[in-house]
């Protein structure tokens, strides 16, 4: 075995660990759901990247390829990057802290993470291992909300909204949108033969998917995931069937669409709360228009990554409180 084959080894073993950090808690941290498991993504990302470009200096295949993705991922990250430079508080927009763990580190190291993944999976057969991966994630993450549910396992979060190893029922609403995209896409586009096989296996996973997302209570990522299904899948098949150009459109109607819809349906959930979770979108929305009179031209490009904090000191405290009590 030579050494661009170890290399390349290594490389994909960190890829493909990285599906399983939610799974990480880090008791001894002082947020053990958000703290470790950021630290272990970006340790990773590090290694493998360290590992990829030694590998891309001594192989041209690995090298990066243009795509207007790469283009645009890199601008937003040197936009964030100068925003955060004059940002109202620069220091922690760079940092963030350790509940959030978010800032411009972390927005450059999934930079760094994707240029590992489009530089090394060249092909279609690596990216439905990567995502199957994700999907097998899922799986495991939704059996152990069930034992949340049965009452087997504490619910971190207390109360009954169902939060897996992610300390966070938001946080694992979100990962399952992710998932259950996922898991459409791969069967979407696998072929005839190998639907009728995956379907057996896809349609209990999309239904213990949404019975676990349901039981999170995060209105956002239903009605997120409630304005994405339906009519679109057809712009998946398109993108399959057409190529990039023959989804555009079916893409832009359907983003049009289902933008009017989900608002009025966002209006009628407002007026008829499911649950008590749903309470708060019109303040939410107020609270984001309140906010643009709070600290104005305190940054370069507008909002930064930890400059919420600022709203508070400005006299936004009211403005704040209803911005994360209706989002």
């Amino acid at each position: 075995m030579n050494s661009n084959t170890i290399l390349r080894n290594l490389i994909f073993t960190g890829i493909f660990i990285i599906p399983f950090i939610p799974f990480f808690v880090s008791q001894s941290m002082l947020f053990p759901f958000i703290t470790g498991k950021n630290f272990a993504f970006r340790i990773i990302v590090e290694i493998i990247f360290a590992l990829w470009v030694l590998l891309a200096i001594r192989h041209a295949d690995y090298r990066p390829r243009f795509s207007w993705l790469l283009v645009a991922f890199a601008s937003f990250a040197f936009i964030v990057g100068v925003a955060d430079i004059f940002a109202v508080n620069s220091y922690k927009a760079f940092w963030s802290n350790y509940e959030r763990m978010e800032g411009f580190i972390t927005i450059f190291h999934l930079f760094l993470y994707f240029l590992v993944l489009s530089s090394m999976l060249h092909i279609k057969k690596w990216w439905d291992y990567l995502l199957g991966t994700w999907l097998a994630s899922s799986v495991f993450m939704c059996l152990y909300g069930l034992f949340q549910l049965s009452g087997k396992i504490t619910i971190n979060q207390g109360g009954v909204r169902v939060d897996g190893t992610l300390g966070n029922a938001t946080y694992l609403a979100v990962f399952l949108l992710f998932t259950i995209f996922f898991g459409i896409f791969l069967f979407v586009r696998s072929s005839k033969e190998s639907q009728k096989k995956f379907v057996w296996i896809f349609a209990p996973v999309l239904l213990l998917e949404l019975v676990i997302l349901y039981y999170t209570a995060t209105r956002g990522a239903i009605l997120g995931l409630i304005g994405g299904a339906g009519e679109d899948v057809e712009s998946i098949l398109a993108l399959v069937d057409d190529g990039v150009e023959g989804a555009a459109d079916e893409l832009e109607f359907l983003a049009d669409a289902d933008g009017v819809w989900v608002l009025d349906l966002v209006d009628a959930l407002d007026q008829q709360p499911i649950d008590g979770e749903l309470l708060g979108l019109a303040d939410a929305g107020e609270a984001v228009a309140g906010f643009d009179d709070v600290g104005r031209g305190e940054a370069v490009f507008g909002g930064d990554p930890g400059g919420e904090e600022e709203v508070f000191v400005d006299g936004g405290e009211f403005l704040a409180e209803g911005l994360l009590i209706g989002g």
